[in-house]
């Protein structure tokens, strides 16, 4: 994988290198401490994920976003920040973030990146948890299920595996494969990565 880290403190993007670094899959690391240099840096080297700050001077690390969405619409970017504030988590999805970290979860970096790059979306828990009600029909559904059920699509949305899921609450792997396919038939979603999409958004893409 290729990895473009934009962050305008440059003792953050030398340290999140180091770490990244300790995973062999992860083969270049790129660095930008700017709007502009983000642009740039991602139009040269084509990056399989951006890891992206949002404060960053006059232009944010979501006009970042936003810009690079335009040069390529499949970009996946993950919001990297220090500020779980409904705004810029609200906006980070509207705008086509494929999730939203909190940098002191730094443990939790790199099997996001992984969880990204195999096409899942991922949110810090608390972040999850602060995300604006956005459809009314969303709200119903969660309200008719179990709350192992709700544990279940917060976990998809952290964007947990099957096995992960069933390790976390002490199932077999198989009784959560069949959970996720009672929720996808309920919500008529074909796929877990359109769940999360709707659990976070309340769209149905």
């Amino acid at each position: 994988m290729k990895i473009l880290i934009v962050d305008d403190d440059k003792l953050i993007t030398s340290a999140m290198s180091t770490i990244l670094k300790t995973d062999l899959s992860i083969k270049e690391i790129y660095t930008a401490n700017s709007f502009i240099e983000s642009i740039e840096k991602y139009k040269n080297f084509n990056p399989d994920i951006v890891l992206m700050d949002i404060r960053m001077g006059e232009k944010s690390g979501l006009d970042a976003l936003e810009e690079i969405k335009k040069i390529d619409k499949n970009a996946k970017i993950i919001i990297l920040t220090t500020f779980s504030d409904d705004n810029y988590i609200k906006k980070s999805i509207d705008l086509g973030s494929c999730g939203y970290l909190i940098k002191s979860d730094f443990e939790n970096i790199i099997p996001a990146i992984h969880s990204v790059y195999r096409g899942q979306l991922v949110y810090d828990k608390d972040v999850f948890q602060r995300i604006p009600k956005l459809s009314e029909d969303k709200n119903n559904f969660l309200k008719s299920l179990t709350k192992l059920e709700v544990d279940i699509c917060n976990l998809i949305s952290e964007g947990k595996s099957n096995r992960e899921i069933a390790n976390i609450l002490a199932f077999s792997e198989g009784t959560i494969r069949n959970y996720v396919s009672k929720i996808l038939a309920k919500l008529d979603i074909s796929d877990r990565t359109k769940l999360a999409i709707y659990l976070i958004t309340g769209k149905k893409e």
